[in-house]
């Protein structure tokens, strides 16, 4: 199965899931990796959401879920603080009126409303078929604290623009997805 390597870590771009409008508002590599930090709890939980019906117990999403959300979890509430006029400017993108109101909102108001779009957009765009792809990945990934994986999230990101911006096409890679993901719950 061939997959944008973007796409394929599908935690992070569920985290930036408007590369576009992040281009848009020329978002620099470390507020792309705040960003991620704080989405990476929401954007984990849409994708147990989505993938529930179709991998098995022993999917690593299942499996170490509770250790993972922990740790996405502590790094999310760690960039809590510096992330309420990031979030405001992604959020309500031509809009200004809207990205006043919500610049204006503190962090502890404004970060609930983020996950749960965050959560919202994982499960509308995630197709179940691509379930196992991402719990692979997210089994690859797993050594990583999050903190690097948002640093990495936002390294892939910039990278993209990056391509795009001189008319490359994105690499593809094929992740091999072992048997005991596929298999139904």
């Amino acid at each position: 199965m061939k997959k944008a390597l973007f796409a394929a870590l599908s935690l992070g771009a569920a985290c930036l899931a408007h590369p576009s409008a992040a281009q848009d508002m020329d978002m620099s590599e470390e507020e792309v990796a705040t960003l991620a930090r704080i989405a990476m709890p929401a954007a984990f939980r849409g994708l147990q959401v989505k993938c529930d019906p179709v991998l098995g117990a022993d999917a690593y999403m299942f499996a170490s879920g509770d250790s993972l959300t922990a740790r996405l979890t502590t790094a999310s509430t760690s960039a809590t603080p510096q992330v309420s006029g990031l979030i405001a400017r992604m959020s309500a993108q031509g809009n200004p009126q809207m990205a006043e109101v919500l610049a204006g909102m503190p962090p502890e108001a404004l970060v609930p409303f983020f996950n749960e779009m965050i959560a919202g957009m994982v499960t509308s765009r995630i197709e179940a078929d691509d379930c196992a792809t991402i719990d692979r990945v997210l089994f690859l990934l797993d050594p990583l604290p999050p903190e690097n994986l948002a640093q990495l999230l936002a390294f892939f990101y910039a990278e993209s623009r990056r391509s795009r911006a001189e008319g490359e096409a994105i690499e593809t890679v094929e992740l091999a997805v072992p048997p005991r993901a596929r298999a139904k719950r």
